[in-house]
């Protein structure tokens, strides 16, 4: 991936486990939307790149269909790239207009700074002082806070030797957790912490890949999770569909039930899940979907999140294709093109969102037959997300 974009999903056979959930908590947070699925986008850092208007542009066209949340990279080796000096002035741009697009921000906290990883690595090697970051997650809660930003997630796929350089490692990044998650706490007792998103795909050690449920039930047995709020996926599914029975084997959206089933039944710690990453490419790979397919891919992810009451928001990546190049599936995962024009899925999800305007709410019937057992199955009710400063 490049910094927040997905990779390509690892696909080896494999049975699938699909377990039915229970133990109903609180929900994590709630306002005054409706009882459905909550959705936003991930954009990736390439947010950064563009002008005022651009940027402004785009959060509008993400409210407009009804997101509420953006994820915002707040990275550690662009923020204080020279020891003791922070220069916010990137994210300050970004947090402030994703605040007057009425969007909630998660914040994304990762990557290290030279000074701060051995030399001749690159930002994905974890920091030689997880206090080091630790001080670097407060001061970012302390900044931002104040403006409304409550939701905090602690690096991205450390699941995978491409985001946690040194190979994937559950108890050198639950020490990175916990340190963070206390620093977090310090600084806003009331934030919702959410571990990092998993990238999907199977157990690859001699790649540098673990899967979601064995990097969780590694954090789970080491106590790594007893201060965090929500557990981040990454549950890519493409080309294949989010239940598409012939992907059974390698469908990481199809195992979400067990993942919460894994953390449920600890009885302690998070009591949710939130993808902080899910999307399709288009384009002209062998890997792409077509623009029709990417559109029902997105819509039945949402509407199965409507019946998973333990399911947070769902953040899309990505809102636009930031390159034009049809054969990369890197660059080509937006619900817009690059020049802004809409693809079917921008209609789709707009149409989706008129259909619950001045309705109760209600999420449209699903097929299901091709629906997890566990769909109907009960569980915490984590999908009222935001609004800024709300918690339960």
């Amino acid at each position: 991936m490049i910094v927040s974009s997905p990779m390509t999903i690892l696909c080896i056979a494999l049975a699938m486990l699909v377990i039915a959930c229970s133990a109903p908590v609180e929900p994590l947070l709630s306002d005054e939307r409706d009882g459905v699925a909550i959705f936003g986008f991930s954009p990736g850092a390439e947010l950064r790149q563009q002008d005022d208007a651009h940027l402004a542009g785009d959060l509008a066209a993400m409210a407009e269909i009804g997101a509420a949340w953006v994820r915002l990279d707040v990275d550690w080796s662009v923020v204080e790239a020279e020891r003791g000096r922070y220069d916010w002035s990137a994210n300050d741009r970004l947090v402030d207009a994703a605040i007057a697009a009425d969007l909630d921000v998660l914040g994304m906290l990762a990557y290290t700074p030279a000074w701060a990883r051995p030399p001749g690595t690159d930002d994905k090697h974890p920091p030689i002082d997880d206090e080091g970051f630790a001080e670097f997650a407060a001061a970012a809660v302390a900044r931002y806070g104040p403006s409304g930003v409550r939701a905090w997630e602690v690096w991205n796929e450390p699941n995978s030797a491409l985001f946690w350089s040194t190979g994937p490692d559950p108890a050198g990044y639950g020490r990175l957790l916990r340190a963070t998650a206390a620093a977090i706490r310090s600084a806003d007792p009331d934030a919702t912490i959410v571990s990092g998103g998993l990238a999907p795909g199977l157990d690859r050690p001699d790649d540098g890949w673990l899967s979601p449920e064995t990097f969780l039930d590694e954090l789970v047995r080491a106590g790594a999770l007893v201060d965090v709020d929500a557990v981040g996926v990454h549950p890519y599914s493409y080309p294949a569909r989010p239940f598409d029975p012939d992907s059974a084997a390698w469908n990481t959206f199809l195992r979400l039930p067990a993942l919460y089933e894994l953390i449920a039944e600890t009885g302690a710690g998070p009591t949710c899940l939130w993808i902080t990453e899910y999307g399709a490419p288009t384009g002209d790979h062998d890997r792409a979907v077509s623009e029709s397919e990417q559109a029902a891919m997105l819509v039945e992810s949402l509407d199965a999140a409507d019946r998973w009451p333990w399911l947070g928001p769902i953040l899309l990546y990505a809102m636009r294709d930031f390159r034009q190049a049809p054969d990369d599936l890197e660059w080509n995962f937006g619900i817009l093109r690059v020049d802004g024009t809409p693809k079917r899925a921008w209609h789709e999800l707009l149409a989706r969102r008129t259909e619950r305007t001045g309705t109760d709410g209600a999420a449209p019937p699903l097929d299901v037959e091709q629906q997890p057992e566990a769909t109907l199955a009960g569980g915490p009710d984590c999908r009222a997300g935001g609004h800024r400063g709300a918690t339960s």
